[in-house]
């Protein structure tokens, strides 16, 4: 338990914020598939790490797929854009974190893989996007990398203009936690269906964990009446 107030929180979107996970997940194999090609069995975990700026490239080279890098982002694309448009699914409970957040004088910040432009999409079609001070993604031309790196986190607290101390990190995928603890950050693990095979690791690494939104207010809560 934390024994100070928060002052800020950088929540991930897929898998925290938006119920999207599965369909991301299922994007590059139907992709191939779509292709006439056999996605291989590490697909999703080799793509889960990289930006969509990377992916493209990776899907050409390792598959041998007979499009350009140009034409495969196009094709991603679409498809992603279906995830956030008209009608995104949203994690249950997450407008009453947000909430609970916003109600504490908490600033937040949303950090995600995801294109800027589907992430406010997505979050305008929720109607979630006032509760954000400030929106990351790691395709910004101020960032180029993924979540393997801490660039992301450090520019959104930068952002928020606090310390490490009095802001929380929340993520769902154990790469990412990992990268941001290891950067000196208070991680919040969540539980999301796609990443429960890191159950165990995830705990081990993160600082705490939630296995949805209701346990992670219950927390923010008490959090928040001890500062």
């Amino acid at each position: 338990m934390r024994e100070h107030i928060i002052s800020g929180a950088i929540l991930d979107c897929d898998g925290v914020v938006l119920d999207t996970m599965t369909r991301w997940n299922r994007i590059g194999v139907d992709f191939l598939c779509d292709c006439g090609l056999e996605p291989k069995a590490d697909l999703v975990e080799r793509l889960a790490v990289m930006s969509l700026k990377e992916s493209p490239a990776f899907l050409r080279d390792e598959y041998d797929v007979e499009m350009s890098v140009q034409e495969i982002e196009a094709a991603l694309d679409a498809r992603i854009r279906s995830l956030y448009t008209p009608c995104p699914k949203v994690k249950p409970g997450v407008l009453e974190t947000l909430q609970i957040l916003r109600n504490g004088g908490v600033k937040i910040a949303l950090a995600s893989t995801t294109p800027r432009l589907f992430i406010e999409a997505g979050l305008a079609a929720a109607k979630l996007s006032s509760y954000f001070d400030g929106i990351f993604s790691c395709d910004d031309l101020e960032i180029i990398e993924g979540k393997k790196s801490s660039r992301i986190y450090d520019m959104a607290l930068d952002f928020l203009n606090l310390s490490q101390d009095e802001t929380i990190v929340v993520e769902d995928a154990f790469y990412a936690i990992l990268t941001a603890k290891k950067a000196g950050y208070y991680v919040v693990g969540f539980e999301d269906d796609e990443e429960y095979r890191n159950k165990s690791n995830i705990i081990s690494v993160a600082d705490v964990y939630f296995e949805n939104h209701a346990a992670l207010q219950v927390w923010l809560a008490d959090c928040l009446r001890v500062g």
